[in-house]
């Protein structure tokens, strides 16, 4: 009977040892966000966003625009914002003016410095109800001249999001209907 209750000891060890394995890679190790289109923000409006910059200077976003949505405490930010700053630096902004927005009210120039100088990295003054939409980071908006949204990006964006993202409106290829994998 002892013997018994030893196995059945040593094997809850080992699923509960498993599923802490698990849980640790999923959180630190695991495969990249899937990124998704969000048909579902097409359309809608975004006023006046409160924003200024790194130095505390108050600045106003132009439209269109593509907007770049982060956190600092998303661990998918970093590689997105790597991303952004490959095909901006690769391919350019296709003539459109882009924002890298902060929740953070602390970011500081240093952490800004790693943007490529065509991105102008900015931080929200205040909470907005007008940035009611975004509820997931890392998220890409590309607006219309009205300050509309056009397509809508969360995730980690590949090469083929950031071109349809930032080629001139109704020249792209799913119009932000399409799912990627990346």
């Amino acid at each position: 009977m002892a013997r018994r209750r030893r196995l059945f000891s040593t094997v809850l060890f080992a699923l509960s040892l498993s599923l802490f394995a698990f849980a640790l890679w999923a959180r630190f190790l695991g495969p990249e966000r899937e990124g998704q289109w969000r048909a579902n923000l097409v359309g809608a409006s975004i006023g006046p966003i409160p924003v200024e910059t790194v130095d505390g200077k108050a600045v106003s976003v132009s439209h269109p625009a593509l907007l770049y949505f982060f956190s600092s405490n998303c661990r998918f930010c970093p590689p997105a914002a790597e991303r952004i700053n490959q095909y901006v630096q690769a391919r350019g902004t296709g003539g459109i003016p882009v924002y890298a927005i902060s929740n953070n009210p602390m970011l500081s120039r240093v952490a800004a410095a790693g943007m490529s100088p065509p991105i102008r990295v900015l931080r929200l003054k205040q909470v907005t109800p007008v940035l009611g939409f975004v509820r997931e980071v890392p998220m890409l908006v590309r607006t219309n001249a009205r300050g509309g949204i056009e397509r809508a990006y969360v995730g980690l964006a590949d090469e083929a999001v950031l071109r349809e993202l930032t080629s001139p409106l109704g020249a792209g290829a799913g119009g932000g209907s399409r799912s990627t994998r990346r």
